[in-house]
C-alpha cells in the first residue's frame, strides 16, 4: 500500500471540504457499505479483463482491488466528516452514454481488444505505463474513445462546478485513475 500513505498525508495536510473519487454513485455506495471500515470484509467481483490488468500489474507489485486509495480516502473522508462525490455518471447515465457512442462493430472491436491484452499483456517498463497502454489498446476504436472523452469530460464539468462551489472556502480533492489524470487535469486547466 506504498501509495496510502503519501495519500492520507496530502489529505490531513490539505483538508479538503469534498473528496471526489473517480466511480460512479453506486460503486461509491458499495464501496462505503463493502469496505469503510477496517473490519470489511473484502468482497469484490471482477470483469475478465479487470483480473487481466491487474494479473499484468502484480509484475510491479501488489495489486489489490478495489484501489486501496479510493478505500482509505472514503474512509479518511467518512471519519472526518468530509463530503464524497462520485464523478463518473450514475448507472443510468452511463448506459446512455454507452448507447450512444457504442454500436455493435465498436462493441466487438472492445470485446477483441479485451481479448487480445488477456491473452498478450502489453510489455512495459512500469505499472504507469501498462495502465496507459492497455488503457489506450482497449479504447483504440473511435467510438470507444468517444465514450471515454464523454467519461472524462463529464468528470471534468463536476470538478468544475465543484471548485466553483467551494471557491474562496476549501479546496476540492480529487482521486483518478492514473491513465485519465492527464486529460482530466488538462481539462479542468483548459476550463478556468
Amino acid at each position: 500500500m506504498s501509495e496510502v500513505d503519501p495519500l492520507l498525508g496530502e489529505l490531513d495536510s490539505v483538508d479538503p471540504s469534498k473528496v471526489a473519487i473517480q466511480v460512479s454513485p453506486e460503486e461509491l455506495r458499495g464501496l462505503e457499505e463493502h469496505f469503510a471500515t477496517p473490519l470489511a470484509e473484502p468482497l469484490s467481483l471482477l470483469l475478465d479483463s479487470e483480473i487481466a490488468l491487474a494479473e499484468a500489474l502484480s509484475a510491479f507489485g501488489e495489486v489489490r482491488l478495489p484501489s486501496p486509495s479510493y478505500v482509505m480516502a472514503m474512509r479518511w473522508a467518512k471519519e472526518k466528516g468530509k463530503d464524497l462525490v462520485a464523478l463518473d455518471p450514475n448507472e443510468e447515465d452511463y448506459t446512455n452514454l454507452f448507447l450512444k457512442h457504442m454500436g455493435y462493430l465498436a462493441l466487438v472491436r472492445r470485446a477483441r481488444a479485451e481479448r487480445a491484452l488477456k491473452k498478450s499483456p502489453p510489455v512495459t517498463s512500469s505499472s504507469e505505463e501498462l495502465v496507459c497502454v492497455w488503457n489506450d489498446k482497449l479504447h483504440a476504436d473511435r467510438r470507444s474513445s468517444s465514450l471515454l472523452e464523454e467519461r472524462r469530460r463529464l468528470a471534468v464539468e463536476k470538478l468544475t462546478e465543484m471548485c466553483e462551489e467551494e471557491k474562496g472556502k476549501k479546496p476540492i480533492f480529487a482521486i483518478v485513475d492514473f491513465e485519465h489524470w492527464n486529460a482530466i487535469s488538462s481539462g479542468i486547466r483548459d476550463s478556468q
